[in-house]
């Protein structure tokens, strides 16, 4: 049964309250104190991995802090998520460009299997590029729950191309280390988003 909005708080309710008041308290603080206010993306990257087991803690904040951005993005939690859905869009087209050159280095080596596979892949992150660039204008746009969406389908697009070599139990998959960061880099940005979309519930439709 579907809980009742007025006796149910949703979980990324809480997230964003929770959020929402370390970013005031940032603002809110001393010039001389912002310095020393690295604890906002600690505390944000901290209720992400409580929402999603498959994201740590470290991974998010190293990620963030090492993100090469104006640090002024780094101040508020707008801009975390924005420069997260930036660097989502830079991983998967990164991936995509490693993929077209491991076929054409290697295409001429690797067995068939395998190749079909890469040619799979490259499909699957061609199109998750065009995502990411949509939900990022999207964002921008403050349509929050479209991002969302776009980004949640980035993950199945790292699902489907690592499910791919799994139909072999004899072939190792090639992408495993970009498709655990696709998917972890998309399940993060996702989170983050869903603190702006005051229409998400865990439960759906």
């Amino acid at each position: 049964m579907r809980p009742s909005s007025t006796t149910f708080f949703s979980p990324l309710i809480l997230l964003l309250l929770l959020l929402l008041l370390l970013s005031v308290q940032y603002e809110g603080a001393a010039a001389e104190d912002r310095d020393n206010a690295s604890w906002l993306i600690p505390g944000a990257c901290g209720l992400v991995a409580v929402f999603d087991g498959r994201v740590t803690q470290s991974y998010c904040v190293s990620t963030l802090k090492s993100a090469k951005f104006d640090p002024k993005m780094k101040s508020s939690l707008h801009g975390l998520a924005w420069i997260s859905m930036n660097l989502l869009k830079d991983n998967v087209t990164t991936t995509k460009v490693e993929i077209k050159r491991m076929v054409a280095a290697n295409g001429g080596k690797m067995g068939r299997f395998v190749k079909e596979g890469l040619v799979h892949c490259v499909s699957m992150y061609d199109e998750a590029v065009d995502r990411v660039t949509e939900g990022l204008k999207l964002f921008e746009e403050k349509k929050y729950g479209d991002a969302d969406l776009k980004v949640v389908m980035i993950q199945s697009d790292g699902y489907e191309c690592e499910a791919w070599f799994t139909q072999d139990p004899g072939v190792a998959s090639p992408l495993t280390k970009q498709n655990k960061d696709s998917l972890w880099l998309s399940a993060m940005t996702a989170l983050l988003i869903r603190t702006f979309d005051s229409t998400y519930t865990p439960w759906g439709n």
